[in-house]
């Protein structure tokens, strides 16, 4: 939220300006003024996990599996 208006020239870079724009988004935010932040553009990504070692072991067991010719 800060670094786009900055690289418009919309918003100086500074220290103060940062944190003025942060208190405002904050309290907006605080007071549900403010809309949910999404970027279509990226995904999210999640390594795997496993519940426990015998669980990854399994999942493990599958990677090397020998398919043959």
């Amino acid at each position: 939220m800060y670094y786009r208006p900055v690289s418009e020239g919309l918003i100086p870079h500074t220290p103060p300006t940062y944190r003025r724009l942060s208190a405002q988004l904050a309290e907006a935010r605080r007071e549900e003024r403010f809309l949910d932040l999404i970027d279509p553009l990226r995904e999210v990504h999640v390594p795997p996990a496993w519940p426990d070692a015998t669980a990854f072991l399994h999942a493990a067991a599958d990677w090397f599996a020998w398919t043959g010719p």
